[in-house]
C-alpha cells in the first residue's frame, strides 16, 4: 500500500529502478540472493515482493521509497493510521519476526479492502499465481525462472482473486485471501495456524 501510494503521487514510478544494496543482501530468506547493486524496476520487485515473499527485495524497495528501512516502517504506521488499523505497529517491510511488530486479522482485512478499493490497477499483481525472474545459476549464467505463489487457491479456487500468504515461526502461517463471484468480493484472513 505503501509503495502504491508513492507511485500514485508520483515519488517514484513503476519503471524506476530499485537496487540491491548491502542491507538488502543481508536479508535472511525468503529471498532472491540477487548480488548487491543488482537493479529491478519497481514494477518487477512488487510482483517478486507479491509472488515470492523475497525479504531481500522488500528492504530494496522500501529503501527506495523512503531512503531506509526505518523510515518505511515509519510511512506504513502512518498510513496504517489512516486506515483506522488501529491493533497493528509495523517494525519492517517484510513482515519477518520484530518483537514491535504486530498486526491483526481486522487490520489486515482493513489493509486488504483498501488495497482493492482504491488500487484496482493493481489487483492482477495479486492474483498472478507465478512470477518469471532472471537468477544466477551455480555456474554464474543468467537464467530465468519461474517463481510460484504459495497462494495455492489462485489456480484451484473458481473466483481467487489475492491476496498474500506468509510464514514465520513466531507467528506460524498466515494467510488472507479473496475471491469474487458474482460481482461479490470475500476476504478470508487467518493468522497464527501451525499448518
Amino acid at each position: 500500500y505503501v509503495i502504491f501510494r508513492a507511485i500514485e503521487e508520483g515519488r517514484i514510478a513503476p519503471s524506476d529502478p530499485v537496487r540491491i544494496s548491502k542491507n538488502a543482501r543481508r536479508q535472511p530468506p525468503s529471498k532472491m540472493g540477487y548480488p548487491r547493486g543488482t537493479a529491478l524496476t519497481v514494477e518487477s520487485a512488487l510482483k517478486i515482493l507479491i509472488v515470492k515473499s523475497a525479504n531481500d527485495v522488500a528492504v530494496a524497495l522500501a529503501e527506495t521509497a523512503t531512503g531506509s528501512v526505518d523510515a518505511f516502517a515509519e510511512q506504513m504506521n502512518r498510513e496504517a493510521a489512516k486506515l483506522g488499523m488501529t491493533s497493528s505497529r509495523f517494525a519492517n517491510p517484510h513482515g519477518l519476526h520484530d518483537a514491535r511488530q504486530v498486526i491483526t486479522a481486522r487490520d489486515f482485512a482493513l489493509l486488504l479492502q483498501a488495497v482493492h478499493k482504491r488500487y484496482p490497477q493493481y489487483a492482477t499483481y495479486f492474483a498472478t499465481p507465478a512470477v518469471l525472474a532472471e537468477k544466477r545459476n551455480k555456474k554464474n549464467k543468467l537464467i530465468n525462472r519461474v517463481y510460484y505463489s504459495y497462494n495455492l487457491l489462485l489456480e484451484r479456487y473458481r473466483g481467487a482473486d489475492g491476496f498474500k500468504t506468509g510464514f514465520v515461526c513466531a507467528s506460524g502461517y498466515n494467510f488472507a485471501g479473496s475471491a469474487t463471484r458474482a460481482g461479490r468480493r470475500v476476504a478470508a484472513i487467518v493468522l497464527g495456524r501451525n499448518s
